[in-house]
């Protein structure tokens, strides 16, 4: 009599060979999806899998996060740990997905607001990602950015012209300062009142969306 080493229970080996330590083939299976080279040929055939099949894959999401027991189950684990929610939440706020949002809900009220024609489906990651890219410092004082979440230098983005929605030409990033000072001033009046030398890209973006 042998034990098997998956489910423990004592087999008969009529095979009498020495190898044989399941009492199934299927357990056999089992006990090495298990085994920390079983997970992770899981996790990288389920990976090529969702690459393979991102529509089958989105419907599979929407499903699961539709079930009454899931929303129930998100309800309770957010309820038992607000901490981690709001970490979590602390942290996508500070990625570049996050902040777009961020500004897609602040344009959207401004839309409302101003009877704006919404300009929110054509400024995508794409575009935004370019802005960020583009502007190492500041556009209007031409400080250097601080990585401190709470510093008056942290970076931001800024209609450049405020009457105007959100577009790729309408943007730039600037620091927290100078965000919260301008306000709905003119870009270049209000540098030259502040005794600031703004980037060439202000000026050039200015006769752009006039």
């Amino acid at each position: 009599m042998k034990k098997c080493k998956y489910c423990g229970k004592e087999f008969t080996d009529n095979t009498k060979s020495h190898t044989k330590k399941f009492c199934s083939l299927n357990h056999q299976k089992l006990w090495w999806l298990k085994s920390k080279q079983g997970r992770l040929y899981q996790k990288e055939y389920q990976k090529g899998w969702r690459e393979k099949n991102p529509e089958k894959w989105k419907e599979i999401i929407r499903k699961s996060e539709n079930r009454p027991e899931r929303k129930e189950y998100n309800r309770q684990w957010i309820s038992k740990n607000p901490n981690k929610v709001k970490a979590y939440y602390s942290r996508y706020q500070r990625t570049m997905k996050g902040i777009l949002n961020q500004i897609k809900k602040t344009q959207a009220r401004r839309d409302k607001f101003r009877k704006f024609e919404s300009s929110l489906k054509k400024f995508t990651l794409k575009y935004f990602e370019e802005v960020y890219n583009r502007d190492k410092v500041c556009v209007y004082c031409r400080r250097k950015f601080s990585n401190d979440s709470k510093s008056r230098y942290k970076f931001t983005f800024d209609h450049l012209n405020p009457f105007k929605p959100f577009s790729k030409d309408n943007i730039v990033k600037c620091c927290f300062d100078c965000n919260r000072n301008k306000g709905n001033a003119n870009a270049i009046e209000w540098c030259k009142f502040m005794g600031y030398k703004p980037m060439p890209i202000v000026y050039r973006l200015t006769k752009s969306i006039r």
